[in-house]
């Protein structure tokens, strides 16, 4: 059961309703069921129907359509539509749309812009100050709304509803008139009429004629106070807060909202307090430079991105934007349909960059990059610092749109140059409102150039009165945000615990987390948007359908809104959503304020729905496929006039290989024939029936007038052909052996064996019969409508299901049947479609195997075998055959044969080329006068040429001086080579002494290095003492405070306890009193007997007491027994620790063990797996200057395995560097490394060795560098600077590191020694030294990662196995040790159940003891004289006894306790006092040592300077020297280049002295200026003439070749075509004979006449029947034949049409149903015989008879009969569905 309504707030919302409920603007409306939301899409009456709205862009609201109504009927005419838009220069872009769009809407004038202005007239005033309200109507033909409604959607710069309210009762009142008409339109002033109630008093809206609002940024503002001359009321706003809102303050709203968007206002204050307060600096966007003006509104979100989109376009040129990650479905239509296109990355991955960045490598430009952070609705967020950087690179802009993430929670605005947001989300939240604002980065390097552009493009359209409630509704926004994120993370918890969901999407759950953290604020979170799917779909629509939330589209509402986005949003275009990972099932949930428990209540029960939901048997694994039908033929998708002749050729010719192909793939007799290759049809009639001839004798299209003795000596001919034996074979493919169907029609499960010749399928009606043939037309690709049974796939599905299963299996035996290596013997084709709307196909072979899902794949079987289901002919119903025999006319019937005889293509076909056949004429005629031209130009070129041949002896000087020229400037190039050589010479000089002074300052900054070492140790030695201090006295304050406040109540305490124990105490004395009276009275009573017996009495409670006292000494000794076994216990649980650690170190012990072994002989195990390729790189790259080193470790051989993991993990990152000798060649390795995704760190190094040798500890210690060996001296360098590998001590046991370290002062040339951990396996320990020498220690985990180091691998391997089963040793003990603990622990179990056991005795002792007390008691009470007041005076005595006890107890405890709190206070304060005396000289110490390690950093960055300004100068001078060297190289390829070209002028001439280049040059132009005068006089030189008239002849001889060609092939298209269609026409004949013949035949079998008279000109097709023998009857027409007349005459002509057919499949429904008996038995027996001369064909026939009368014991015969209808049963289920 469905829902139909949703709530949002406290008001039911039914479909269509806006959300929330009652609201006038609202920017979502109510889809409240998974069905609601199909029917909107598929555009269903049922739900548009009751749409009151929608989302603004998506639904034209009915207020904005009524007012473009209005307008189209006083400006328009009944053809037209309107859409309105706010101002003319945004109605003249829809205009230049529309052209673009339909470019023949700009012949005619039928798109255009209507003006409306304000009357200032009539509306009184100037306005100054005041917003304008006039906008622009576009007028254009219905028939291109789709066009309007597009640029509408995808631009969001239509006017908003408000607008339209407010303008359409302006226009109403005469107040906005059109521009043109604004003169005659003047009349007597007056202000604003009746209107809405907001707008009825005085006005603050602009009358003025401006047609458009002023461009500056927020200008927009409205009247703030009356003015004398016209007191301007303040207009007011009814809005549902419940408040007035002041729409004069306008200009200030708009302020307030950019300064929110800005972040810097984010109080929930009032407008007028807000513009007053100080900025909030801790939201700011925080980039330098930034402001409020640099925010930017628009009318809505996609506005916004249109504009940027546009203003960029204008910046920068028309490029190709990029689109990265799956976006908002209209902002990949602005980038595709404004600009040159977009480059789409649907991913949004690390490889699209890559391919992005590889692109921009090659050359290609782009505008802008668009992306969404997170994206919608997969939540993915982009990684925004690869694409700034991309950015910079390259040269192109990026636009973030924050809308789903706002700024609250990311900071994205220094990634990109502009941020853009829709307002109408989160910012606004009550989903009343739209907005857009766009943000300019001020720190971009596009920034100026925008705000520039801005300055004139800008448009400041918000609408006033949107503003007013934009800035309302954003005043709560942050604190909004918070609930909102802290609410959907709770609803992701619980639906990440759900087994229903398939996958959650929320930015903290995304693999793209990290780029989103990259940009998260410090307190912000991961927004109010999740997206779920599901394991099927039908769970997603009972998961949609029970939630219990507002349904529809928008999002960032106040209240949760959820919707199925990808239906509503990429309806059309499914599987395209598909293939990036957005599935057709996503559910997408807006998260609200609601109370967090309430929400995830609500989750819960919409999850557990699912699990009560009953699960369908397509369910499981099922695929949920929207498939688009559709087939068009290729010749008509090209339009004639768009082709040249050439195409045309080509175009042909593709064609008609594309058919042989296809047909040659067939089996042979499924081929088709083709007439133009083969014989005569005709003259090859396989039956022996020849062509039929006109009466004249000559062919005609009336084959009908011979006269009807010859149709029946033809029928003869058939009859007596009949006769003969046949032997009728099954075929060995396409033949149909089984249908299923599941839920489909009436049947619940059907499953339908077939035979491969003749199939009867009786039952009767009801019984479903026809269902199988319905199904066979739909499995095979069909359309519902094919079936004449239902419109849409919906109503197929059995009453009370959701989803149906249609089979068809196939028989593809032999190796000639389709793939066979693919499919099988048996091809399974599946369709499933469900009331959701779901359709898909899937393909399978004999084993079930899932093949493929493509309908073009089925539609490729279909072809190969021709299977035409969908061919009314081959598979004809009871329907069609009585329409056709019935109800259709002449020429209905003709073009049902046709159709059904497949010539009705081949015509169309012939149709068309005959079409391009005119245009090829028309070319033709053109062509000949081009080539009439071009031989007159040809003899002009040739007289030129003549004429020019007489000017060669001025040539010939201008000769000469070209040569000396040319060897004058080869002699210049010398000269300037020999410069560039002494230059090289004086730079390598410059070189050295820089090198020279490098080495010094290395030195300097290595000596500056150690020293802030000892600095840094310092200060961290002093901060290490003083952090325990100021831990201790944080602990010994808190200590003291406790101890204060439990001091103060312990005095209470004993203050009420004494008053207490006084009043006890003079209570005891009065009772004592009064049971002395009580005694005297019973001694007198009974002679003293009571007195003895109280005696006995005390004695025994006396034994009572002693026995407690020794229960109770003993119990005390059970807390001994117990704390003995929690000792035990708890050494039990803190030995599991070392337990697990010591197993740990095993487990990583052997796996570096196995790992050793298993990469033997493997260098690079250790380093990034790209390592390989990235070498590979190094060696193909022809650029550097001397090719990198790396990576260092594999320049290292470690001498001694047993330190492999302490200096693996000491060097880090260092193993897998590269050393590289300048920057270029850093830079080009960098590229390479990102390219490869194998990015190392990069070190710039040089040649030079360093000699370590005075530098070294002495020589009985192991250093890093002696137990390492290094094979290049610039790796070795590096580790020695970086490192400092030669003052590294290695001592293996830890106790004499130390001792060696720090008892005998510190060592000489020792930085630092490595020791192993004896305690923890693999781990190291770090000894080095601290301020003024003092110990520094600290532990080195263990390195996990393989080698980098080469080793020898055996001697690693043998240490590892011994390290191994030390480890094991280790871990024996510690289990035995485990075993004792665990034995003392049984131990202390066993003595306290001996010490209970005594317990019990004693306790038993105790309770004897009572006994005899009770006893005596018991007595005295029988001797008592005044029952009860002697016992109750003695037991109020002892309550007081007992309460006095314990209030002494309890003072004596108190007075206790606040003696020791008073002592613990005293120790407290004292050592607080000494603590803080510490901590002030520990303070002291630390600020002394970090001032001088703040002069030392100073010094190291100055020295550090020094060294890589050295380094730089030298790299800056190799720089010099090598561009030098390029030059050089260059000036000497050059001089060999001039010498070469020189060669090839001349041989070397001498040049006279004094001669340059220069003068030799001017030599030249003189002369050459006398030979150009001749020349113009000619029109260019001898050899372009000379070019020219070659070209000009070549040209002229090409186009005539062409021409003749074309003529020639012409001719032969003309001709074939002219064949073809003459033997279409035989072949039509042809086959309408053969229907004739055999129609005549199969009516004599029953004794009737009738003929088939079919007239080819007028497309006629006449059929008569007589159902008599005799001559005596001209024929009757068909519908004055009985029912089972008709019948049979159908069968009759069925049967002849399927000669004329090649399909192997033939089905016939019910074609019995109204003959009688006889017709029947003829007819059935007439079937069969025909159905057996067609060999290899399969007939499946269907009749509500029995077939008692046929014979149907041959074994070609098959009889399906079908279950009978439940009892009842009267119509089948689905007609009633479409009855309804």
């Amino acid at each position: 059961m469905q829902a139909t309504t949703t709530r949002a707030g406290n008001a039911s919302c039914e479909i269509g309703q806006p959300i929330p409920p009652d609201t006038a603007h609202a920017v979502s409306v109510s889809l409240p069921t998974w069905r609601a939301c199909v029917g909107y899409e598929e555009g269903e009456e049922w739900v548009l129907s009751k749409m009151k709205n929608g989302y603004p862009r998506f639904f034209i609201d009915r207020k904005i359509a009524l007012f473009a109504d209005a307008i189209v009927r006083k400006f328009g005419s009944p053809m037209e539509l309107a859409m309105l838009f706010p101002t003319h220069t945004v109605a003249a872009r829809c205009v230049d749309f529309f052209h673009k769009q339909s470019p023949a809407l700009g012949k005619r004038q039928d798109v255009r812009v209507v003006e409306l202005v304000p009357d200032a007239a009539r509306a009184g005033g100037e306005g100054d100050g005041k917003a304008y309200f006039g906008l622009a109507a576009v007028l254009f033909p219905k028939i291109h709304f789709k066009i309007a409604k597009s640029f509408w959607q995808h631009t969001g710069d239509g006017i908003s509803s408000r607008r339209a309210e407010f303008c359409h009762k302006a226009f109403e009142d005469g107040l906005l008139v059109r521009r043109d008409n604004l003169a005659q339109a003047q009349s007597a002033l007056q202000r604003l009429g009746k209107g809405p109630r907001r707008y009825q008093r005085g006005s603050s809206i602009d009358n003025s004629q401006s047609s458009q609002p002023a461009h500056a940024n927020g200008a927009l503002a409205l009247s703030s106070g009356p003015t004398p001359e016209r007191p301007d009321y303040v207009q007011f706003v009814e809005e549902r807060f419940g408040r007035n809102l002041d729409l004069s303050l306008t200009a200030k709203a708009k302020l307030a909202i950019r300064r929110r968007i800005a972040g810097s206002l984010t109080a929930d204050v009032d407008l007028h307090e807000a513009l007053d307060m100080d900025g909030d600096m801790d939201r700011r966007r925080n980039v330098p430079g930034f402001s409020e003006n640099d925010v930017y509104l628009y009318p809505t979100g996609m506005s916004s991105i249109f504009n940027t989109h546009r203003i960029m376009m204008a910046v920068r040129s028309s490029l190709k934007s990029i689109c990265f990650g799956f976006p908002y479905i209209d902002t990949l239509k602005i980038l595709e349909k404004w600009g040159p296109g977009c480059l789409f990355y649907g991913h949004g991955s690390s490889g699209d960059l890559n391919d992005l960045e590889r692109r921009c490598m090659d050359g290609e430009k782009f505008l802008a990059l668009f992306c969404e952070f997170p994206g919608n609705p997969l939540l993915k967020s982009p990684d925004l610092q690869r694409i700034r950087s991309l950015a910079d690179r390259f040269d192109f802009a990026v636009v973030v749109d924050e809308t789903i993430g706002n700024f609250l929670n990311v900071h994205v605005l220094p990634y990109a140059d502009v941020v853009v947001s829709s307002l109408t989300k989160v910012f606004s939240g009550d989903s009343n409102v739209m907005g857009g604002s766009a943000i300019l980065n001020p720190r971009g390097v596009y920034y100026q150039r925008l705000q520039d552009t801005l300055a004139t493009e800008y448009e400041d359209n918000y609408w006033a009165e949107d503003a007013i409630f934009m800035e309302r509704n954003s005043r709560d926004f942050v604190t909004r945000i918070d609930r909102i994120n802290d609410n959907a993370e709770a609803i992701c918890e619980v639906l990440n615990a759900s087994p229903s969901i398939k996958e959650v999407y929320y930015p903290k759950y995304s693999p793209t987390r990290p780029f989103y953290e990259a940009c998260r604020n410090p307190n912000g979170g991961y927004g109010g948007l999740i997206s779920a799917t599901f394991h099927s779909t039908a769970d997603a629509i009972t998961f949609f359908d029970v939630m219990e939330t507002a349904k529809g589209p928008s999002l960032g509402t106040n209240f949760t809104l959820s919707s199925p986005y990808v239906l509503l949003a990429h309806y059309g275009e499914l599987d395209w959503a598909a293939q990036f990972g957005v599935e057709a099932d996503l559910v997408r949930m807006s998260v609200g304020l609601e109370d967090a428990s309430d929400l995830t209540a609500k989750m819960q029960r919409a999850l557990d729905a699912l699990s009560e939901r009953p699960h369908a048997a397509l369910d499981e694994g099922e695929t949920e496929i929207v498939d688009v039908e559709s087939a068009q033929s290729s010749l008509r998708q090209n339009s004639v006039k768009y082709l040249s002749f050439r195409s045309l050729v080509a175009l042909t010719a593709v064609q008609r290989k594309k058919t042989r192909i296809a047909d040659e793939q067939r089996p042979l007799h499924l081929r088709h024939t083709d007439t133009s290759d083969s014989e005569d049809v005709a003259g090859s009639d396989a039956d022996g029936i020849g062509n039929r001839k006109s009466r004249g004798g000559s062919e005609s299209d009336l084959d009908d007038q011979s006269d009807e003795e010859l149709d029946r000596q033809m029928a003869t001919q058939l009859s007596s052909k009949r006769r003969e034996t046949m032997d009728n074979r099954p075929a060995d493919y396409g033949v149909i052996e089984m249908v299923t169907c599941s839920n489909f029609m009436c049947h619940g499960y059907l499953e339908v064996p077939l035979g491969p010749l003749i199939n009867f399928i009786i039952g009767h009606n009801g019984s479903g019969k026809s269902a199988v043939l319905t199904a066979l037309t739909l499995c095979l690709g069909g359309k519902a409508s094919a079936t004449n049974r239902g419109q849409s796939l919906k109503s197929f599905i059995k009453e009370g299901q959701e989803s149906c299963t249609l089979a068809v299996k196939l028989k593809n035996t032999t190796e000639s049947a389709y793939q066979h290596e693919v499919y099988g013997d048996s091809i399974i084709i599946e369709r499933h479609f469900s009331r959701a709307g779901a359709s898909g196909f899937r393909l399978k072979s004999v084993s079930g195997r899932l093949i493929s899902t493509r309908k073009s794949d089925l539609e490729e079987i279909c072809d190969y075998y021709a299977l035409q289901l969908d061919n009314p002919m081959n598979c004809l119903t009871q329907d069609m055959a009585r329409q056709f025999l019935n109800n259709s006319s002449e020429l209905e019937k003709y073009k049902f044969f046709v159709k059904g005889v497949q010539l009705e293509q081949l015509d169309q076909d012939y149709q068309l080329i005959e079409d391009y056949l005119d245009a090829i004429e028309n070319t033709l005629g053109t062509r000949l006068e081009d080539v009439d031209r071009l031989g007159r130009k040809a003899q002009d070129t040739r007289n030129k040429l003549r004429t020019a041949e007489k000017h060669d002896s001025l040539r010939e000087k201008l000769k000469k001086l070209a040569w000396q020229m040319a060897w004058a400037q080869v002699e210049e190039q010398e000269r300037n080579l020999e410069s560039f050589t002494n230059q090289m010479r004086k730079a390598e000089q410059t070189i050295e002494d820089a090198e020279g002074e490098a080495a010094a300052t290395d030195a300097t900054f290595t000596e500056a290095d150690r020293e802030l070492e000892i600095a840094n140790g310092a200060v961290q030695e002093a901060q290490d003492s003083v952090e325990p201090l100021r831990e201790a006295k944080h602990q010994r304050k808190d200590d003291f405070d406790k101890v204060r406040g439990e001091a103060i109540d312990v005095q209470k305490q004993q203050r009420i306890i004494g008053d207490h124990l006084k009043a006890a105490e003079h209570r005891i004395k009065k009772t004592r009193g009064e049971i002395a009276d009580e005694y005297k009275k019973l001694d007198a009573a009974n002679g003293g007997s009571h007195t003895r017996r109280l005696a006995e009495k005390d004695e025994k409670e006396a034994e009572v007491v002693e026995a407690q006292h020794r229960l109770n000494e003993h119990s005390s000794g059970l807390s001994i027994l117990d704390n003995d076994k929690k000792r035990a216990e708890q050494e039990l649980d803190l030995i599991k620790a070392p337990i697990q650690t010591k197993r740990n170190e095993v487990r990583q012990c052997e796996e570096q063990l196995n790992n050793l072994v298993r990469d033997r002989g493997q260098q690079q195990g250790g380093f990034h797996p790209n390592m390989p390729r990235l070498l590979r790189a190094i060696q193909q790259e022809s650029g550097f200057q001397e090719k990198p080193i790396g990576p260092l470790g594999s320049h290292v051989r470690l001498l001694q395995p047993s330190w492999s993991t302490i200096l693996e993990k000491s060097f880090g990152g260092m193993l897998d560097s590269f050393v590289v000798m300048s920057k270029s060649d850093q830079a080009l390795l960098s590229n390479l490394m990102k390219r490869l995704d194998c990015v190392c760190q990069i070190l710039i190094g040089n040649h030079q060795s360093i000699d370590t040798s005075q530098h070294e500890p002495e020589r009985n210690f192991d250093t890093t560098l002696r137990v390492i060996e290094v094979d290049n001296d610039v790796v070795r360098r590096q580790l020695i600077i970086n490192q400092g590998v030669e003052q590294t001590l290695l001592i293996e046991d830890r106790s004499e590191a130390i001792a060696t370290m720090y008892d005998h002062g510190r060592l000489r040339n020792v930085k630092q020694c490595f020791s192993l951990n004896d305690q923890r396996n693999g781990w190291g320990v770090r000894l080095a030294y601290g301020w003024q020498g003092a110990e520094n220690i600290s532990p080195m985990p263990p390195f996990h990662g393989k080698p980098r180091m080469r080793t020898d691998i055996e001697s690693q391997i043998s240490y590892q196995r011994d390290l191994l089963q030390r480890l094991k040793q280790e871990l024996e003990e510690i289990l035995r040790r485990q075993e004792h603990i665990q034995n003392n622990v049984s131990k202390c179990n066993e003595a306290i159940a001996q010490f209970k056991k005594r317990q019990l005795n004693l306790r038993l002792d105790f309770q004897r003891a009572q006994k005899v007390v009770e006893d005596l008691q018991d007595a005295l009470d029988r001797d008592s004289v005044e029952e009860g007041r002697l016992d109750a005076l003695k037991d109020h005595l002892k309550e007081a006894d007992d309460e006095k006890a314990m209030l002494e107890g309890s003072y004596e405890e108190a007075v206790t306790s606040a003696d020791k709190l008073r002592d613990s206070m005293k120790t407290l304060n004292a050592q607080l006092r000494v603590m803080d005396g510490q901590l002030a000289e520990g303070e002291a110490r630390i600020q002394k040592a970090q001032a001088k390690e703040l002069k030392l950093k100073e010094h190291r960055q100055v020295a550090l300077f020094a060294k890589n300004s050295a380094i730089q100068r030298i790299a800056d001078l190799k720089d010099e020297k090598r561009r030098l060297e390029i030059q050089r190289d260059r000036l000497a390829d050059r001089v060999a280049q001039y010498t070469e070209q020189a060669r090839q002028v001349s041989s070397r001439v001498p040049v006279e002295p004094g001669e340059t280049a220069e003068t030799l040059e001017a030599k030249l132009k003189k002369l050459s200026a006398d030979l150009d005068k001749h020349e113009k006089a000619l029109g260019g030189s001898k050899t372009k003439i000379a070019e020219a008239a070659s070209e000009a002849l070549m040209t002229f001889e090409t186009a005539k070749r062409q021409l003749e060609s074309f003529e020639q092939l012409a001719q032969l298209l003309k001709s074939t075509l002219v064949t073809r269609r003459w033997r279409w026409k035989k072949f039509r004949s042809h086959i309408a004979a053969r229907a004739k013949a055999q129609f005549v035949y199969l009516l004599s079998e029953r004794g009737f006449r009738g003929k088939l008279k079919t007239d080819h000109a007028q497309k006629l097709l006449e059929i008569k029947v007589e159902p008599d023998e005799t001559q005596m009857s001209h024929g009757r027409q068909t519908k004055t034949l009985s029912g089972g007349e008709k019948s049979f005459s159908t069968t009759c002509l069925l049967l002849s049409l399927w000669e004329a057919m090649g399909a192997p499949i033939r089905c016939l429904d019910e074609f019995d149903v109204f003959m009688d008996s006889v017709n029947r038995d003829v007819s059935m027996n007439m079937i069969i015989v025909a159905a057996r001369r067609s060999v290899g064909r399969q007939f499946i026939l269907i009749t509500p008879q029995s077939m008692g009368n046929v014979d149907v014991t041959n074994p070609d015969v098959k009889v399906i009969r079908l279950t009978d209808p439940e009892r009842g049963q009267t119509t089948l289920p689905y007609a009633g569905r479409e009855a309804a």
